[in-house]
C-alpha cells in the first residue's frame, strides 16, 4: 500500500549511492523516524485499521526489478566517471579498458543478483 512512497527515495538511494554513500544512512534515520512518527499517529490518532492480507506486492515488483538493474549501471558508471576525472577523451586506450572493467564488473554484478533472486 505505500510502496509509492518508498520508491522514490529508494530509487535515489540505489541510483547514486557511490555518488553519496552517506545517503544510504541518513534514509535509515529517516525510516527509524518515521517508524517512530507513525506509531504514535497509529495509536492515538486514528480508529484501528482492519488487517488485510496481501500475497505479493503486486506491479511494483517490476518496478524495483529494473530499479536494482539501474543501480548497478549507474554505479559503476559513477565510479569510472569519478575514477578518471572526466579528462579523458572516449576513444583513448585508458577509457577503453575502463569501458571493459565496467562491462565485465557489470555482468558480474547481474548474474549475483541473477543468482541471489
Amino acid at each position: 500500500q505505500h510502496f509509492d512512497l518508498s520508491a522514490t527515495p529508494t530509487a535515489q538511494i540505489v541510483v547514486f549511492a557511490t555518488a553519496f554513500p552517506l545517503g544510504a544512512l541518513l534514509a535509515a534515520l529517516n525510516n527509524v523516524l518515521e517508524v517512530y512518527s507513525d506509531t504514535y499517529k497509529y495509536l492515538n490518532n486514528q480508529k484501528r485499521v482492519m488487517p488485510t492480507r496481501a500475497t505479493r506486492i503486486g506491479s511494483w515488483i517490476f518496478g524495483f526489478e529494473i530499479l536494482s538493474i539501474l543501480g548497478i549501471i549507474c554505479n559503476l558508471g559513477i565510479l569510472v566517471v569519478e575514477r578518471s576525472g572526466a579528462q579523458t577523451p572516449l576513444a583513448s586506450p585508458d577509457t577503453t579498458g575502463e569501458l571493459l572493467f565496467v562491462f565485465i564488473a557489470e555482468h558480474f554484478l547481474l548474474a549475483i543478483r541473477t543468482a541471489v533472486q
